[in-house]
């Protein structure tokens, strides 16, 4: 994601989604200890492997850091080599995890220097070595890249055909369409992924000799999950959205589909629909791919599915997007550090996405966020217009539900934008003033808006008496808002649809 345009992200992500799909292989192939050697485990762009022999392994380790500068150049990489001892399989696999986290802190150096006489890519940074009429000066990593763009390995996962490789859009605003300017970065990652490991530790304990078909099982049921909720969500809402509208491109690009972790830009006002559909998909697809490659195990404590947090940022197409991304990310650690707090009665972290409509030049870390524009200060009292996560899926839990935020923009939609947003104008300059001017909405509104509006604002706040903040001082008004200017017509009823259900 060093560059900002999205040809050479598709490049990159094709390069990791290969580096151990199909690259590794080969590399084992070609070192003629493939017959001596299990993949154990392996996503994009990561590995678990063990060896019979030790001279074999210490090949690969020793080789593979050269095999990668070669394949994608500029991609860091850690790796670790450990023994298997009387601890077995899983000892090793803990240790060689550590060592990981170790080396992963560890600053790469990229050699060469790059002196000042030699001309550098103005969108990287980085050396030059080729120069490109249409784009200036190239680097060599995005080069590479750009080799790899018409690659279709990772929409291959969702899409399948071959054929299809083409609808895939090759810039944002081809995303974005002709009467969008914003598009959504959307991060999702697995909940509670320890507590499962743990508990496949325990088994293994008494269990050496199934070690390392218990880690390939869980790595799969992990890896089918995630991409089968994705077509399954792409289905639902992208490609039926580009059947209705008779679309030269699908309105979205993976850029990270691998293991527990989905990346997706996706036109705006589908941002929402997917994410639902992804995590509810994901919470079905993970129960039957558990039972799937881990049911015969019999497993005490094992979940019986897993969920997933995401967090969406909603920027324009010119935003630069390693700083959307990076909020996204945020977002989703921001909605995890919430969700599990708000555990489900049946112990799950509940699936649940914050998001966030990034309106000035700079997207920092959502707490941030939160703190320095979403926070009005007034004396000893503090109002948060910040009011996610909100909570999708299966399971019951303690947060405010996306189907009754979506009733909420609903019922928002009998009132003018420019009253409300006004009123969040007025918030931050006087909270007195502001909760006047709320007083006189409802006024002017009438006894039935204004009643529709408090039972609204009363199903996400669970406040009677003062339904537009909640216990602890957060109002949903400014999230219904920005959903609502977001939302596109048809798009809203099918969320109004889902609201019933």
């Amino acid at each position: 994601m060093r560059s900002d345009k999205l040809k050479d992200m598709v490049g990159g992500s094709e390069l990791i989604n290969q580096l151990c799909d199909s690259y590794l292989p080969a590399a084992l192939k070609s070192m003629n200890v493939a017959n001596r050697c299990d993949i154990i485990a392996k996503a994009a762009g990561w590995a678990r492997i063990s060896f019979a022999e030790k001279q074999d392994a210490e090949l690969l380790f020793s080789a593979w850091p050269f095999l990668v500068a070669r394949f994608a150049p500029g991609l860091q990489v850690i790796q670790s080599l450990q023994e298997i001892h009387d601890g077995g399989l899983p000892a090793a696999i803990k240790v060689s995890a550590d060592q990981l986290r170790y080396a992963r802190n560890l600053v790469s150096v990229s050699l060469p220097e790059i002196s000042p006489l030699v001309e550098r890519n103005p969108r990287t940074g980085l050396a030059a070595v080729a120069y490109d009429e249409r784009d200036s000066y190239l680097d060599r990593q995005s080069i590479r890249k750009r080799h790899y763009t018409d690659n279709a390995s990772l929409v291959g996962k969702i899409t399948g055909a071959e054929a299809q490789k083409k609808l895939w859009p090759g810039t944002m605003e081809d995303i974005a369409g002709d009467q969008q300017s914003y598009i959504a970065i959307i991060h999702a990652d697995g909940n509670d992924l320890g507590k499962s490991l743990i508990a496949l530790g325990q088994y293994l304990e008494k269990h050496r000799d199934k070690a390392a078909d218990i880690y390939r099982g869980f790595s799969n049921a992990i890896e089918e999950s995630t991409v089968e909720a994705v077509k399954r969500a792409f289905n639902l809402v992208i490609d039926k959205d580009f059947a209705e509208r008779k679309a030269e491109f699908f309105a979205a690009r993976p850029i990270v589909l691998g293991g527990d972790d989905l990346t997706i830009i996706i036109r705006a006002d589908m941002a929402f629909e997917f994410t639902v559909q992804f995590l509810e998909q994901f919470e079905i697809c993970s129960a039957a791919a558990v039972s799937k490659y881990l049911g015969a195990f019999n497993v005490s404590g094992l979940p019986g599915k897993l969920t997933a947090c995401a967090g969406i940022t909603l920027v324009k197409s010119s935003f630069p997007f390693s700083q959307g991304y990076e909020l996204a990310e945020s977002l989703c650690s921001y909605t995890k550090k919430i969700a599990k707090e708000k555990s489900t009665a049946d112990g799950y972290v509940p699936s649940s996405f914050t998001f966030h409509k990034v309106t000035n030049s700079l997207a920092d870390d959502y707490e941030a966020v939160v703190a320095n524009e979403m926070t009005v200060q007034h004396g000893e009292t503090a109002k948060s217009l910040s009011f996610g996560p909100y909570s999708v899926g299966l399971s019951d839990n303690l947060l405010p539900r996306y189907s009754d935020m979506v009733e909420l923009v609903r019922v928002l939609a009998d009132f003018p934008s420019g009253t409300i947003r006004t009123w969040i104008s007025t918030l931050y300059a006087d909270l007195n003033q502001a909760a006047a001017e709320f007083e006189r909405l409802l006024q002017i509104a009438g006894k039935e808006k204004a009643a529709k509006l408090k039972d609204a604002l009363t199903a996400l706040t669970g406040e009677t008496t003062d339904p537009l903040w909640s216990s602890t001082g957060a109002t949903p008004l400014r999230d219904a808002h920005e959903m609502k200017g977001i939302f596109r017509r048809d798009v809203f009823e099918k969320g109004e649809n889902n609201a019933k259900r």
